[in-house]
């Protein structure tokens, strides 16, 4: 396969940062090996991803800046729920949108002046409840592996109210932004890695998904310190 010039795009991105941003790390060293990379991601991972070594040889890195929403919203939601790191997740991962929007901003002003890149590979979020803008800038995209649309379990209804999952039924409204900016409508390809996920992409785009498995076992990681591999 010829290298190709790859516009991957990964919210979330760093060894050792979170489980999702390891999956953004993972794919960009590997589709360095082969092909040239810009990889965008938000500003705050700029110290994991420099203590790694990145920019990888022959790529580079373009930082999004949105700090100045992200850290007030990230305040804001630890005072009102302060005993549920699950529901301080939720409500700061609205700051993506931020991103993708800033994102889609400035890729729109350097695709002016001609074509850089071949195709978009938006990896991180790895979720449905993430539509992006970037399928508007006239490039073929890939979105995912996504890995999403599992239903809460029954028996823990007590435990999933003091998580303040009504959060997570809002993220239904995903779909609706979803379809007004048309980012299912405008991937080329979807990979989805679980049944669930696959039925949660509206039914006219199934035709466009592929299954792949995302989430794996690191083998070169054995025999590392506990600490470490649990990053994994």
């Amino acid at each position: 396969m010829s290298a190709r010039r790859i516009l991957l795009v990964a919210y979330q991105c760093g060894p050792g940062t979170g489980s999702v941003s390891q999956i953004g790390w993972e794919w960009y060293p590997r589709r360095c090996l082969k092909h040239e990379v810009t990889l965008v991601t938000h500003v705050r991972n700029r110290a994991a991803l420099t203590a790694a070594g990145a920019p990888a040889a022959g790529s580079e890195i373009v930082y999004v800046d949105t700090e100045w929403f992200a850290g007030p919203l990230y305040r804001l939601a630890k005072r009102l729920f302060p005993y549920s790191e699950h529901s301080v997740f939720l409500v700061s991962s609205l700051d993506y949108f931020v991103f993708d929007w800033s994102a889609f901003r400035q890729l729109r002003e350097q695709l002016k002046g001609g074509p850089l890149w071949e195709v978009i590979h938006r990896v991180t979020p790895v979720t449905l409840a993430a539509p992006t803008w970037l399928g508007r800038l006239g490039l073929p995209m890939v979105l995912g592996p996504l890995n999403s649309g599992l239903k809460d379990p029954r028996g823990f209804g007590r435990i999933m109210r003091r998580e303040s999952t009504w959060l997570v039924r809002l993220r239904e409204f995903s779909h609706l932004f979803d379809y007004l900016i048309g980012s299912s409508r405008r991937a080329a390809r979807i990979l989805t890695a679980t049944r669930a996920t696959l039925a949660g992409v509206p039914a006219r785009y199934r035709g466009r998904c592929r299954s792949m498995i995302e989430n794996g076992v690191e083998l070169a990681r054995k025999g590392r310190s506990k600490s470490s591999s649990s990053d994994a």
